[in-house]
């Protein structure tokens, strides 16, 4: 789901982690839970989705929704809420 994630944030959102950790800059998740609805075997192929979503009203939090899918079946649901923060000043950005 990291990986998911990741990509999402720099191929849709246009935030390149890496990029941005060079300008003191990270994203950082402050609170998950998962939901396992199944069990994904070795060797089993699958597909693991992602949206985003503005979480609590504030500015700096937001959410992405992460499901894990075999063969149409979800077979796990994640949230993760992050926040982007300057790891100099220890404090989310604006």
């Amino acid at each position: 789901m990291e990986l998911c994630r990741r990509d999402y944030l720099r191929d849709v959102l246009g935030f390149d982690l890496a990029k941005e950790a060079n300008r003191d800059i990270y994203m950082k998740v402050t609170q998950y839970s998962i939901k396992t609805l199944g069990v994904l075997k070795k060797g089993e192929n699958f597909t693991v989705t992602c949206s985003v979503f503005l979480a609590n009203d504030e500015k700096q939090h937001f959410s992405f929704k992460q499901c894990v899918i075999i063969d149409g079946a979800i077979i796990c649901i994640g949230i993760f809420s992050v926040n982007c923060v300057m790891a100099s000043k220890r404090n989310p950005c604006g």
